[in-house]
C-alpha cells in the first residue's frame, strides 16, 4: 500500500470511530456515518509491488509507462464507484 492509500484510509476510518464516539454532530454538506460506510464497504486495495530489481533499464521504463496508465483506470474505476469519489479525494489530499 502506498503512503498516500495509507493516510487517506487511515483518515477515513479515524473520522468513523470518532464519528461512533462523538454523536451525529455532523456540519451540513458532510455525509452521515452510514452513508460513509456504505461507500468503505465497497472499497478495495490491491496492492502490486513486485521486485524490479532485475528488470533492465529499457523494462523498468515501460513498468513506468505501465504504472502511470494503472493510474489513469483506477480514477476511471474510482469515478466509475461514486461521481465525488475523485473530487472528494482531492479534497482530502490538500
Amino acid at each position: 500500500m502506498n503512503k498516500k492509500t495509507l493516510i487517506l484510509t487511515t483518515t477515513l476510518a479515524t473520522a468513523l470511530l470518532f464519528g461512533n464516539c462523538f454523536g451525529d454532530d455532523i456540519p451540513e454538506g458532510y455525509w452521515s456515518l452510514d452513508q460513509a460506510t456504505e461507500v468503505l464497504n465497497k472499497t478495495r486495495t490491491v496492492v502490486l509491488d513486485p521486485d524490479v530489481s532485475s528488470l533492465s533499464q529499457a523494462e523498468k521504463s515501460v513498468a513506468a509507462k505501465l504504472t502511470q496508465v494503472g493510474e489513469i483506470f483506477n480514477r476511471i474505476y474510482q469515478h466509475s464507484l461514486h461521481p465525488q469519489a475523485l473530487e472528494s479525494l482531492q479534497n482530502l489530499l490538500v
